[in-house]
């Protein structure tokens, strides 16, 4: 993808711009929707521009977006049909999500500019042909170069913004040019393996896959599954399986590179009998692969296979980075200028509602964003600041709390699962002991009369009838070893007429 040249229209616009936004994500389409209603609610033009690499939303994964996280914090004329009414977490696609949001940013006023990708910017600017650095060191060297060229040439095109935002991701490339003084914060808290399956839809033209693929409760690992959904093509369908160390370190070298990356997967058309998986994860693979096949199977109209030559097998190690500073006001040419940072910018925990908390942190920075008086600005970032720093810590509290729980939760289910094995094994041996004296003990077709049985004999032939019964109820004997089962009833006759006897 080559960037796109700007237009006048975007020319004009870059120049009129008060906020400079990279990244239309989730969260820069939220952070330009709050910013603007808080500046159009105190009559204050304010002119919004971000920059997206993207040409358009091509993201389909499901997003988990829960409104309660935000809906406090929110511009109280925020509405967005199907997302801010709701009261409920709610399941939408990324595409969908941003789609949403664009519309609503583009009516008050928000200007998107697309396609334009960053490296393109560099190779452009400083005219580098990328086969003439043979040396990786040296082509490294022309890119640093090259994002320092391509910040200058954003201020340029952008005279009266002072105010820039980076909202791009975990990767962030505001946050490497502003805040590369302080180190990153990085820790891992996710091992995955990824199984990603082709999906062959040619002969279905009209069928699209959809995200609601069973990934609870089948499996030894917990899993996530996602498609790349294609009306009628072959589309991708991916499960992402969190394994404990054990299995993680299984699939890693001696040196702790991986042997199945992204780059360089596991292909094979024997996968599931792969020698370094473990035997759990085998399970959980298998018992995936079968549920697609029958959700397909049931989706297509006529019985679907899982071609396993195709798949490709990979493992990540998701990493939670936070980044220590996320605001700081520069001096440039005697004019302040406020950086900031937002959205996995500032602190990616994956699957850990980063989308919900960064939602609700957005709508303070969109406050201090719609103010355009430098010194009025830094009260409200220096509020930001607290009230992020202060949600950080207790997001922090609720997440070792939750993993406590879980730790908790698996032991109980470990520990249920081992009385429930004993006490069948248990069970299994006392039946076991039952069936051996029975074997030792006289028929309890014996002839007994009330008024000859003694009280021990009694007892003693209520103990032989309770052993043949239970016998004969779990397996161990029947009725057959009994040859006149009409005179073993008249003996439980007279032995219930002779316990009720009076004395």
């Amino acid at each position: 993808m080559v960037s796109a040249p700007l237009t006048p229209e975007q020319r004009k616009r870059m120049a009129e711009a008060q906020v400079y936004i990279q990244g239309a994500g989730s969260i820069g389409l939220w952070l330009s929707i709050q910013a603007a209603l808080h500046a159009r609610a105190a009559n204050r033009p304010l002119n919004i521009v971000i920059f997206e690499r993207r040409p358009s939303h091509t993201r389909e994964h499901a997003l988990w977006v829960n409104p309660t996280w935000f809906k406090d914090k929110m511009h109280p004329d925020t509405h967005i049909p199907g997302l801010t009414d709701s009261t409920k977490s709610i399941q939408i696609r990324a595409n969908a999500l941003e789609h949403l949001l664009l519309e609503k940013a583009q009516a008050l006023g928000v200007t998107v500019i697309r396609s334009q990708k960053i490296s393109d910017w560099c190779d452009s600017l400083l005219k580098i042909n990328q086969d003439d650095f043979w040396q990786r060191s040296k082509y490294e060297t022309a890119i640093a170069e090259g994002k320092k060229a391509w910040l200058k040439e954003i201020f340029r095109l952008t005279p009266n913004a002072d105010r820039f935002i980076g909202t791009d991701g975990s990767h962030s490339l505001m946050r490497e040019l502003f805040f590369q003084a302080e180190p990153i914060h990085r820790r891992i808290i996710r091992r995955v393996v990824q199984l990603s399956l082709e999906i062959d839809l040619s002969e279905h033209p009209k069928v699209r896959l959809d995200s609601a693929y069973p990934t609870a409760g089948l499996f030894d690992f917990k899993a996530i599954a996602h498609v790349d959904a294609r009306e009628g093509q072959t589309s991708r369908l991916t499960a992402r399986f969190f394994v404990d160390e054990t299995t993680y370190a299984r699939l890693q070298k001696p040196d702790g590179t991986p042997i199945a990356s992204a780059t360089n997967p596991l292909i094979s058309d024997h996968l599931l009998d792969h020698p370094l998986l473990s035997q759990k994860l085998r399970y959980s693979l298998s018992n995936w692969i079968q549920q697609v096949e029958r959700k397909l199977t049931k989706e297509l109209g006529h019985p679907y296979s899982v071609n396993l030559s195709k798949a490709k097998l990979n493992t990540i190690s998701l990493e939670h980075t936070q980044a220590p500073t996320f605001w700081q006001r520069i001096s440039r040419r005697g004019r302040p200028f406020d950086i900031a940072l937002e959205g996995d910018a500032q602190e990616f925990t994956p699957f850990y509602s980063s989308l919900n908390s960064s939602m609700g942190t957005a709508c303070d920075l969109a406050k201090a964003l719609s103010v355009n008086d430098p010194q009025k600005r830094k009260p409200l970032f220096d509020r930001y600041v607290r009230n992020t720093r202060r949600h950080r810590t207790w997001l922090a509290c609720w997440l070792w709390l939750k993993n406590i729980i879980l730790t908790f939760l698996t032991w109980v289910q470990s520990l249920t699962g081992w009385v429930s094995l004993t006490l069948r094994q248990w069970s299994f041996q006392h039946a076991s002991n039952m069936h051996a004296k029975t074997d030792l003990l006289p028929s309890p077709c014996v002839r007994l009369t009330a008024t000859k049985a003694h009280e021990a004999s009694l007892q003693g032939a209520f103990i032989q009838q309770f052993r043949f019964r239970t016998a004969s109820r779990i397996g161990l004997g029947s009725n057959s070893s009994c040859p006149d089962n009409s005179v073993y009833n008249e003996e439980s006759r007279e032995l219930r007429r002779a316990r009720h006897a009076k004395p």
